[in-house]
């Protein structure tokens, strides 16, 4: 989805009935699509083209004009034919409490299955991956399913059920991408097998077992990253299984991704170092009734090459980036910005699953420093910088 995001930044979020005055009013290009591959763009990680629908509007202009700047293909955007308007989101940005509320416009523009089988050969053709954002969700069902047919990667990102689709889609998808709600509104705390919601106090228990929920016996997703704002992001990867014979190219992936083109230079050893400070952890789930966490092997010290052999899924965990006196401006697109973090070290190769997450919480970090949902988006150069800074100030802490 691309849309036009009007921000009101007002110093406090009004109450009902009461009327207040904007500290100021401005439009962006924004959408979740949208900001994440502009954020893989001025990284320099990959070549990126955009499949959307706009209006034949200011708007849709404003849209395809900063897609352009930021070095994004539009080649394939649909412009629609009936009249349909961009879609405009109305954001309230609280300075208060540097929190924002989204109200979006209903979306009058729909990109329909056709429109993108239509354009498969363009879109597919020598891709290392394809991202979608759950909206337009018949047409992401059909262009996920001729990517799997062709051997391409598919990421998702989801925040809410979309139906009637969604339960169709995301088994087409590799990676998916959730924040910190949906996977226990849509499945359940996944804590006795069957949904229902279990006795555990653990938030993040309660979490990461609905995560594991998305590997059903059918889907090829093989790994699911939640985000959790101020607590950080967790990951799950599916551990691989032996393949059977008669699988192929359209059975689900547990392997790294291909190798994108990298135009950008992010500093392999400056992300892994990045793991320290952002006290990244690895923990296995494991259990033949109920999921339990527990430290992985590697992390607790145990010699055993096998103890950790009962465990079905290995997880991350990671903090989010310490944040310094008036870094939170604007947390509009941020989970966006991660996902454009993370994909750029996926498609480029520049680590494993703990780099992929260092990388995608420096992105996020950096996009909270500015208004909008893009303007804070980091190049190559200040992602280096503000690691660095970051290292220095661990080590300077340690000294003391």
């Amino acid at each position: 989805m691309a849309c036009v995001d009007m921000i009101a930044t007002v110093q406090q979020y009004p109450r009902p009935d009461e009327k207040v005055r904007a500290v100021e009013v401005d439009l962006y290009s924004g959408g979740n699509i949208g900001n994440t591959l502009t954020a893989i763009s001025r990284l320099g990680a990959a070549d990126t083209k955009v499949v959307t629908k706009i209006g034949d509007d200011s708007h849709g202009a404003l849209v395809r004009r900063d897609f352009a700047a930021a070095g994004v293909d539009t080649s394939e955007v649909v412009v629609a034919s009936d009249g349909a308007p961009t879609l405009l989101v109305y954001v309230i940005a609280d300075q208060q409490t540097a929190t924002r509320t989204c109200i979006a416009a209903p979306p009058k523009a729909e990109v329909e299955p056709h429109e993108v089988l239509a354009k498969r050969d363009a879109l597919l053709d020598g891709a290392a991956l394809v991202h979608l954002d759950s909206r337009h969700t018949a047409a992401a069902v059909a262009l996920a399913a001729e990517a799997n047919r062709r051997g391409v990667p598919v990421a998702v990102d989801v925040e809410k059920d979309r139906p009637p689709h969604l339960r169709t889609l995301l088994p087409l998808c590799d990676l998916v991408f959730t924040n910190e709600t949906f996977p226990v509104a849509f499945f359940g705390s996944g804590g006795d097998g069957d949904g229902d919601e279990d006795d555990s106090s653990d938030d993040m228990l309660r979490t990461l077992r609905s995560m594991t929920r998305f590997f059903g016996p059918d889907s090829r997703t093989s790994v699911v990253v939640t985000t959790r704002g101020e607590h950080g992001a967790l990951l799950v990867r599916k551990r691989a299984t032996p393949p059977s014979p008669s699988s192929s190219s359209s059975s689900p992936s547990n392997s790294r991704p291909p190798t994108a083109s990298c135009k950008g230079t992010v500093d392999r050893q400056l992300v892994n170092a990045l793991c320290g400070p952002l006290n990244v952890q690895r923990h296995v789930l494991a259990g033949s009734q109920t999921l339990q966490l527990r430290p992985a092997a590697a992390s607790s010290g145990t010699d055993d090459p096998d103890s950790d052999a009962d465990a079905a899924y290995d997880v991350l965990s990671c903090s989010a980036w310490p944040l310094q006196p008036g870094d939170l401006v604007d947390s509009t697109g941020a989970g966006d910005a991660f996902i454009g973090g993370f994909l750029s070290a996926w498609v480029t190769g520049l680590g494993d699953d703990a780099s992929c997450l260092a990388l995608a919480t420096t992105v996020a970090a950096a996009k909270l420093r500015k208004k909008g949902a893009r303007e804070g988006l980091p190049t190559v150069e200040e992602v280096n910088g503000r690691i660095h800074d970051l290292l220095r100030r661990a080590t300077e802490r340690d000294v003391t």
